[in-house]
């Protein structure tokens, strides 16, 4: 391993679940037009540097697997299971790139929402924020660690993250700070939160967000905000994690990563699993040939419902209605009788009501 280069631009840090940390990176070292990037993971050295808050120094492990060169990563989580998912920030290069055991061996998985942010919540399940093969912006999902996805709603996010409660805090391109707390279906934005670069929320709920002129903001609530900690150089905030010992690390565009030099308080008492959500995934395969099977999960036994609509917002057929038990389930439906075009699909179940595009191709 190597040390990074001071120069470090940090675009993204996550913690694991064993709590270790680990941040992507891009780099430029000499000559100038050389190149370095990747994913770095584990023990962190340190000097005092600047008004309360410590410069850290780390130990780059680079992915340079399958032939490729180190490249620099412009979004990176780790799932509740422990495996760690990123992206490159290089255009049509590697994709998502995927790692089961701590980073030490990488596998590329199909990414085709081109995947700007990425964040982690319960059971396994990854969200990323990207735009589509069709050059439309989403929120899309994973329920199996990243390997497979369905689209969520249409939203321009730059930057995600998952609270305990399950609520969803995402910033906009005009650095909005907006929540959702209904799996990403609709969002709200915050108006009292400062213009936001990049946040983070700790495992108590607290809110930080990050500037794009070195200043951290805290809040408890997403309503009231405060100053936390000063010294920071008026550079962009451009990720934020907090290690086991509730010290903030902050990574800056340009300067590498800092810690803050008092801790919030973190808690050691056990918290109670939080209830799955009602989920739609949508169909697969779409577009719809023969057949096709859509995917809903309940957290407890329900009615639920999918119908299909052409454009016009005509009832064209009744796809699944009823009863269901807690749990996930798939429905197998064949388009008899319907042209090929654009149609709507309407899932509702215990009160949560979700839509998706279904295209039929003959």
């Amino acid at each position: 391993p190597e040390d990074l280069h001071p120069t470090l631009t940090v675009h993204a840090m996550s913690e694991g679940p064993d709590g270790r940390l680990y941040l992507g990176f891009g780099a430029v070292i000499d000559p100038p037009q050389q190149g370095v990037g990747g994913i770095a993971g584990g023990g962190l050295g340190e000097r005092t540097d600047g008004q309360g808050w410590d410069v850290l120094y780390t130990h780059a492990a680079y992915w340079g697997g399958n032939g490729h060169s180190p490249v620099p990563v412009a979004a990176l989580t780790v799932t509740s299971e422990g495996a760690i998912v990123a992206r490159n920030a290089v255009p049509n290069a590697h994709g998502l790139i995927r790692s089961e055991d701590g980073g030490q061996v990488w596998a590329e998985i199909a990414d085709p929402f081109g995947c700007g942010a990425l964040t982690a919540g319960i059971d396994n399940t990854v969200y990323c924020s990207g735009i589509d093969r069709f050059f439309v912006a989403g929120l899309f999902r994973s329920l199996d660690g990243g390997l497979t996805w369905t689209r969520v709603v249409e939203a321009e996010i730059q930057q995600l993250t998952e609270a305990p409660d399950g609520c969803l805090y995402g910033v906009r391109q005009d650095r909005i700070l907006s929540r959702s707390c209904d799996d990403g279906a609709s969002w709200e934005d915050l108006p009292n939160a400062p213009p936001t670069s990049t946040l983070y929320i700790d495992p108590q709920g607290r809110l930080f967000a990050g500037t794009i002129s070195g200043e951290v903001w805290l809040s408890e609530d997403a309503q009231t905000w405060t100053r936390y900690g000063e010294g920071l150089p008026e550079v962009a905030v451009t990720a934020m994690v907090q290690d086991a010992d509730g010290y903030l690390v902050v990574g800056t565009d340009g300067l590498g990563t800092f810690r803050s030099a008092l801790a919030l308080p973190v808690s050691t008492e056990p918290t109670e699993p939080l209830p799955a959500p009602v989920r739609f995934e949508g169909n697969y395969p779409n577009p719809v040939g023969a057949a096709t099977t859509f995917a809903f999960s309940l957290p407890q036994a329900g009615q639920a419902s999918l119908r299909l609509f052409d454009v016009m917002g005509r009832q064209v057929a009744v796809v699944a209605e009823g009863a269901f038990g807690a749990g996930a389930h798939q429905v197998a439906w064949a388009p008899a009788g319907l042209a090929s075009g654009v149609y709507l699909v309407r899932f509702e179940g215990l009160g949560r009501v979700a839509y998706e595009t279904v295209i039929i191709a003959r």
